[in-house]
């Protein structure tokens, strides 16, 4: 439900039309979380029977391609409370709580069938993936493995394939977009825990490029983000400047 009471329904924007994706037949509340390849992923929250889960659910992710009626959804055998945040038309990545554990843990669709559980073996208590390109998941874990710090997390295609991308001498991170091997993100060194700082991978912890310290010196007092990556390479994401969020672009050296 939203703050004035009235229920949270799914919308897809083209231009300045909205375009309503709640789906007929579910009473309850949706959200649309995320958007890539000609689908828009995300839940519908009313507490119903899913044959395929093989029990009654409460949360349950789903997929649109553009309309209400396209409205399909992503199942888990062994999770509930799942939602979709990320697609690029292939596949779909989110988070949903297993039934046994009630623990969280990052999942992936290949469109259609029961959910990939990506938590890594180990001492990992939780993760989430939220973005999707080209077989590989980003997002990010935390548990006794991580001193209980979320560290940014790359998959491609299952749990055993993770890859810890937390740089050596940073307290904590997070991925936030993947695009054409290149992931993005922000993290905060152990130095300076309080700030976070956008941040570049291509695949492995030691490929990170510090993108803050790129940055020019009168923003670098303070936070940066990195949010995506476009199919050319260029970053964008936010700095903070006197307490007031900013866009900005770093722009791929040729």
């Amino acid at each position: 439900m939203s703050s004035q009471g009235f229920p949270m329904l799914a919308y897809l924007w083209k231009g300045t039309t909205p375009i309503p994706l709640h789906p007929s037949g579910f009473n309850g509340t949706s959200e649309a979380l995320g958007v890539g390849g000609g689908q828009e992923v995300g839940y519908v929250f009313d507490g119903f029977y899913c044959s395929e889960c093989g029990r009654v659910v409460e949360k349950h992710a789903g997929v649109w391609r553009g309309s209400a009626e396209s409205f399909l959804l992503l199942h888990s055998r062994i999770h509930d409370y799942s939602q979709a945040e990320g697609t690029d038309g292939t596949q779909e990545v989110g988070q949903g709580q297993v039934v046994r554990t009630g623990q969280f843990h990052a999942l992936l669709w290949n469109g259609m069938g029961n959910a990939i559980d990506l938590n890594p073996p180990g001492k990992y208590d939780f993760s989430s993936a939220v973005a999707v390109d080209h077989g590989e998941q980003v997002g990010f874990v935390s548990g006794p493995a991580t001193n209980q710090e979320g560290h940014a997390a790359l998959w491609r295609g299952s749990a055993s394939s993770f890859v810890d991308l937390n740089p050596v001498g940073f307290y904590g991170s997070t991925a936030t977009s993947v695009r054409n091997g290149v992931q993005v993100g922000a993290g905060s060194t152990v130095a300076e825990s309080w700030k976070y700082r956008a941040i570049l991978w291509r695949g492995t912890r030691s490929s990170y490029v510090d993108l803050h310290s790129l940055l020019p010196a009168k923003y670098r007092n303070w936070n940066s983000s990195a949010q995506d990556v476009d199919a050319e390479g260029n970053v964008v994401g936010f700095v903070n400047l006197n307490d007031q969020w900013r866009p900005v672009i770093w722009k791929k050296q040729t």
